[in-house]
């Protein structure tokens, strides 16, 4: 989010009500709580959705523009990441809609543009938790709740 915004985007987030403040304070333009409404169903319409957790299906994605969407999944477990990437292929080649998923490939050059944003504050790191590598196996669980906000850590 803190790239897209960065790059110009209006940014519209989708979060659980405990992390409304922190999406708002990280720059998202409109922030929808997904506890008391579901952005599925609203008026709006989205260019790009970028889903990081993986947990709405295809036919539930929000509205898209008329002139088609693309849809990214970013992370999601193996079982909720295979059937959209299949689905979307099906979708891609029948509708405007785009689906992808997306794999991060490392280059110094976007890394050290991503190290300056850092350093100029346009990018702000957001930590969740720390654990000690003993504490791996809790620090795996708190993952699997699904309410991390943000990063966990790992220290040596």
């Amino acid at each position: 989010m803190q790239l897209a915004k960065a790059f110009g985007a209006e940014v519209t987030a989708v979060c659980s009500g405990r992390n409304v403040e922190l999406i708002r304070s990280l720059g998202a333009d409109h922030v929808v709580d997904y506890t008391r409404e579901d952005v599925t169903l609203g008026e709006s319409r989205f260019d790009l959705i970028m889903d990081i957790a993986g947990t709405h299906p295809l036919r539930q994605l929000p509205a898209r523009d008329d002139r088609g969407a693309t849809y990214v999944m970013v992370g999601s477990v193996v079982d909720r990441f295979l059937r959209p990437i299949l689905y979307g292929k099906v979708l891609t080649l029948v509708t405007r809609e785009r689906v992808t998923s997306f794999v991060a490939k490392r280059n110094a050059e976007d890394l050290a543009d991503l190290a300056e944003r850092i350093d100029a504050g346009q990018i702000v790191p957001v930590i969740d938790r720390t654990y000690p590598m003993a504490e791996v196996p809790d620090a795996v669980r708190y993952l699997e709740a699904g309410h991390v906000a943000g990063k966990l850590v790992l220290t040596v």
